[in-house]
């Protein structure tokens, strides 16, 4: 049976070399704009936020010698889970008063309404599909 023995010092003094961090930092980024590229973006904007807003919040954050991407971790992307992997079909029901009150995009007509029965969302997959788009093209 083989016997292996790590060099720790040697391994630790590899992981911070600038040619290995350069090649981090250049996958990372392949990540990040592969990401921001699935990223579903809405033309009008929601919830208050601009349009685009969860596309904006994709960024690359350096711990150490790691890196990650991260998305939606910004106190009003509250919503990125639910884009991540998709909800359930759901009731949805008036939270203050008696109905809810919307604006078809169609037509242009206030609608109101005791409960809506939400078809649910598909997974958009944003980073798991920016992760494997990222490792093709690393």
């Amino acid at each position: 049976m083989a016997v292996w023995t790590f060099n720790h010092t040697e391994l630790e003094r590899l992981v911070v070399h600038p040619k290995v961090q350069a090649d981090l930092d250049r996958r990372a980024e392949a990540g990040r704009a592969a990401a921001d590229a699935v990223c579903p973006r809405s033309e009008d904007g929601r919830n208050g936020n601009p349009a685009g807003h969860l596309a904006s919040t994709v960024r690359v954050e350096k711990r150490g010698p790691a890196r990650r991407i991260l998305y939606g971790n910004d106190t009003t992307a509250w919503y990125a889970p639910l884009i991540e992997w998709g909800t359930r079909p759901h009731i949805i029901l008036p939270r203050n008063g008696r109905y809810l009150r919307w604006v078809d995009p169609g037509t242009g007509r206030v609608i109101y309404a005791r409960m809506v029965r939400h078809p649910g969302t598909p997974a958009y997959r944003v980073m798991s599909g920016a992760a494997l788009q990222a490792a093709r093209n690393g």
